[in-house]
């Protein structure tokens, strides 16, 4: 793993060099707050460790010593993030501060890298529940709310232009698939679906933004833009749904008759998400399907898309 050097400490002869590796920490990090190349490559080594013991567990059985594994995979990853020094960690108020645009956007990268890792490992976890995990959820929320703030800041760095859209895919969409499945069905079984330090309320506006972002996504590919339509299509008929229909039956003025897409004791039948896979090396599970057909967007069924869909591959992450 690199040591966390400038440039030019890196060239430097090797009595310099001795001399400077004594001022670094026992972890090899600089005890001055700065920003090197070797900085992020040491924060994207360590992170790329634990991304590989998790692309493993993809390939097991779902086994209580395999649970055990991926719960301490994941402390690993956390207790590995708080190691890191304190001006390495982002926080959203990072793009409105004097650091350079560069460095925020760095600093966003490593933190959803890291937020990733925790992401996968919990979504394997959830093979063993039928819903997803309060931490789950509070991951996938704080991603779509860095994606979400990432967005804002675009006209700080022009340079986010070319990678804003492979963010927002790699992302932020598995993770606002997660949190609107998870809204809908606590929507359908009358239950509160996210943990007590989410607000329901700024996750909605959040995931309204980020469809928002969907829809601009252009100039990158087909499928990729497809991905897109498609997704922000399913994300904001999801949440208008939910938002229109009644709290509780029981407060239904007797002479009004729900209709069936409106009902919880006959919630409507989602179509399955097969139709739009490809058989191919695709991962991101959308077939080239016709966008100018309604109805393929309309019986588009985000859920059983999510679950089908391969997020732990070779071309996701950043």
């Amino acid at each position: 793993m690199p040591l966390d050097l400038l440039d030019d400490e890196l060239l430097a002869d090797s009595t310099k060099a001795e001399q400077i590796g004594l001022q670094l920490d026992s972890e090899g990090w600089s005890p001055i707050a700065r920003f090197a190349s070797s900085t992020w490559a040491r924060i994207r080594y360590i992170l790329g460790v634990f991304r590989e013991e998790t692309l493993e567990f993809p390939f097991r059985q779902f086994t209580a010593e395999n649970k055990a594994k991926l719960m301490d995979l994941s402390e690993r990853c956390q207790q590995s993030w708080k190691l890191l020094p304190e001006h390495l960690k982002y926080i959203h108020e990072c793009w409105t501060s004097d650091l350079e645009a560069t460095v925020c956007l760095m600093l966003t990268i490593v933190y959803l890298s890291y937020l990733q890792n925790e992401f996968q490992i919990h979504r394997l976890l959830k093979r063993s529940t039928q819903s997803p995990t309060p931490a789950l959820l509070t991951i996938s929320a704080e991603i779509v709310a860095v994606v979400v703030q990432l967005g804002k800041s675009r006209d700080k760095a022009v340079l986010l232009n070319h990678d804003f859209p492979n963010i927002v895919v790699n992302y932020g969409l598995p993770t606002a698939a997660t949190l609107v499945a998870a809204i809908q069905n606590g929507a359908r079984t009358q239950t509160q679906p996210l943990p007590h330090s989410l607000s329901r309320s700024a996750v909605i506006r959040s995931l309204m933004v980020f469809t928002s972002y969907l829809e601009s996504i252009r100039d990158v590919g087909e499928t990729i833009e497809n991905t897109c339509l498609q997704a922000a299509q399913s994300i904001s008929r999801t949440v208008d749904r939910m938002l229109d229909e009644p709290p509780s039956l029981s407060g239904t003025r007797p002479d009004m008759t729900l209709p069936a897409s409106m009902s919880y004791d006959d919630p409507e039948t989602p179509f399955s998400a097969s139709q739009f896979m490809q058989t191919g090396p695709d991962i991101t599970g959308f077939a080239n399907s016709d966008l100018l057909n309604r109805n393929t967007l309309d019986n588009f069924d985000l859920s059983g898309w999510l679950n089908t869909t391969a997020w732990i591959g070779e071309n996701v992450g950043y």
